[in-house]
């Protein structure tokens, strides 16, 4: 239903939208094209949506393969379609277009199928628990053979994940309703702000003229090339932090710690791509020279913006796992505020260029590093407070035998022998304990 909308959205408004990017005056065939491009893309957004969804499902069962088998099945039909689309029939953009449409059908449907297979058909239920013959309450019976659970057998065949049977294409309940936009909202209004905030950027750029446009769509394919190493740090974090946090703040810091030390050096090594690319490689892109000449100025900009983003991407997975959903959404929303603001009042100086629109990017994401990390060390100082209080409250008093009802020497509180009586009493509702010497050998 979202993603319908929201194609059903972008096919309305494509023409506007279109010409806020492009600018007041687009070339004619370049804006055509554009325009057919992004009315088929949206046909797309369903299928794109569910497979989105798919790979998270994996990746929070810790599955990492399984996503990754959908990959060339999805790119075949890509290149073929492209192939003959664009080629002998001659479609142009709206052939690529459907090209990726069609590896995004693909993908769902393959991960879908996968999906289906592995966490529905043939998946072993935990055995029958029941009191075995020695008498062990919670044992499990040794006879008792596992129970495969097949929902092709079943009308409306549910899915089982995660050690729960629930059906995949079901009508929520209200109070799932309330738990999922709890979830979802804050994350949309962040997404939407990252959005925003590079269609901001482009448009800005588009004030500059085609070949400043072209060499900033260049540094974007780079940028969003490379993000994905980030983006890949940050969902192992949600995937193995939150196990951790349940058992101990200790263990998060150290997963916390170790994916952000990789995404350093990951910033580093792609950072160094992005620029060695954008300046030593420039043709591999473009072989108008006007535009070579374009791109180096801003080029170092761009690794640094890279190195920056890789290290904000894993510690926002940090933030994730720590459920910090709303903290994250007005992180987003007040950084894509800041940066149309200084993009504006930049875009009026006559000096304007492509390398200001670039170092704007990295302030951006520095500035995200410094927010997460600031919230990161906050939320984990408060974790163990929290976890200390936890700790002192069960280890307030060492437990006697279970035989006896008089504690052993307090080891946090230091009271006098008659208040613990006094409490003892009041527990076992106010009986009267004979007061005897507490400290026994």
């Amino acid at each position: 239903t979202l993603s319908s909308s929201s194609a059903a959205s972008d096919v309305y408004k494509r023409q506007p939208l279109m010409r806020a990017i492009m600018g007041a005056a687009p070339d004619a065939v370049a804006f055509a094209g554009a325009v057919q491009y992004t009315t088929v893309r949206a046909i797309g957004y369903p299928a794109a949506l569910v497979a989105m969804v798919l790979q998270a499902g994996f990746i929070a069962n810790k599955d990492s393969r399984s996503p990754m088998l959908a990959v060339p099945f999805a790119a075949a039909a890509n290149l073929l379609l492209d192939f003959i689309l664009v080629g002998p029939l001659k479609l142009g953009a709206a052939g690529a277009a459907w090209g990726t449409v069609a590896s995004q059908v693909v993908s769902a449907a393959f991960l879908l199928r996968i999906w289906h297979k592995k966490y529905a058909v043939g998946v072993p239920m935990a055995p029958a628990w029941s009191p075995s013959q020695d008498g062990a309450c919670g044992a499990p019976a040794p006879a008792t053979p596992l129970r495969w659970w097949r929902p092709r057998s079943l009308p409306g065949a549910p899915i089982r994940s995660l050690r729960a049977v629930v059906s995949i294409f079901s009508r929520p309940k209200k109070d799932e309703v309330a738990a999922q936009v709890a979830v979802v909202a804050p994350m949309m209004l962040a997404i939407s702000a990252r959005s925003g905030m590079a269609l901001s950027f482009t448009a800005t750029v588009a004030s500059l003229g085609t070949i400043a446009l072209a060499a900033h769509q260049v540094f974007e394919c780079l940028y969003w090339l490379f993000c994905p190493f980030g983006d890949a740090l940050g969902v192992c974090s949600q995937a193995y932090m939150p196990k951790l946090l349940a058992a101990k703040e200790r263990l998060a810091m150290q997963l916390q710690n170790r994916v952000t030390a990789a995404s350093a050096s990951l910033g580093l090594l792609s950072g160094a791509a992005c620029t060695w690319l954008a300046a030593g490689m420039p043709q591999l892109f473009t072989r108008h020279a006007v535009v070579h000449a374009a791109m180096a100025p801003p080029a170092i900009w761009i690794g640094y913006a890279m190195f920056a983003y890789i290290i904000s991407g894993a510690l926002e997975g940090s933030l994730l796992a720590r459920r910090k959903l709303k903290l994250l959404a007005a992180s987003h929303v007040s950084n894509f505020f800041i940066a149309v603001g200084v993009l504006r009042a930049v875009a009026r100086g006559s000096a304007f260029s492509l390398v200001q629109v670039w170092q704007i990017y990295v302030a951006i994401n520095v500035a995200k590093v410094l927010q997460f990390s600031v919230a990161l060390a906050l939320g984990s100082r408060k974790a163990r407070w929290e976890e200390a209080q936890r700790d002192a409250s069960l280890d307030l008093w060492s437990i006697a035998p279970e035989d006896s009802l008089i504690p052993r020497t307090p080891r946090v509180l230091h009271v006098s022998e008659d208040t613990l009586y006094e409490l003892i009493g009041e527990e076992l509702g106010g009986q009267s304990i004979p007061h005897q010497p507490l400290m026994q050998p």
